[in-house]
């Protein structure tokens, strides 16, 4: 059996792995549409209007928006970590959800590029993550709890 400090890492760090990759794919998505938005300014202008941007620019803001939609999507890892230091509960989630809606508008202010898409797929993505995060804190509060009870099986044992 794992060491008690260990516990939480067996759960978070697959969940970490899984929820960056869904996210920078998601970003990844969404970049296309961001592009599309950006040079569809090009077309406001007279004809002979040619952008002349640095690739690299374009490259750094395609790394930058999938970063973004990447940390974003450790919400439910971080409210999970919380939970199993005994910061957040699965009530006090439901009881802020307020709180949620604000931190979604917030977050979508963030992202790099400044497209309907974008920010409404990282506000949509973040409500998503903070009302699933309730099942998951959930979830956390039941090892917590049967942690707890192996414990004082394993301690009355001894």
């Amino acid at each position: 059996d794992l060491p008690q400090e260990r516990r939480p890492f067996r759960l978070l760090v697959p969940c970490s792995i899984l929820l960056t990759m869904a996210g920078v794919y998601l970003g990844y998505r969404t970049m296309f549409y961001a592009m599309h938005w950006f040079l569809s300014f090009v077309d406001n202008y007279p004809q002979p209007a040619v952008v002349m941007q640095d690739p690299n620019t374009y490259i750094l803001f395609f790394v930058k928006l999938m970063a973004v939609f990447g940390v974003v999507f450790q919400l439910p890892v971080v409210l999970m970590g919380l939970a199993f230091i005994g910061l957040v509960t699965s009530t006090g989630l439901i009881k802020s959800w307020r709180w949620g809606i604000v931190l979604a508008t917030l977050g979508a202010m963030f992202v790099p590029s400044n497209d309907y898409l974008s920010m409404g797929l990282i506000s949509v993505s973040i409500l998503f993550l903070y009302y699933g995060s309730y099942f998951f804190v959930k979830y956390v509060e039941y090892l917590k709890k049967r942690y707890k009870a192996q414990d004082a099986i394993a301690q009355n044992g001894d």
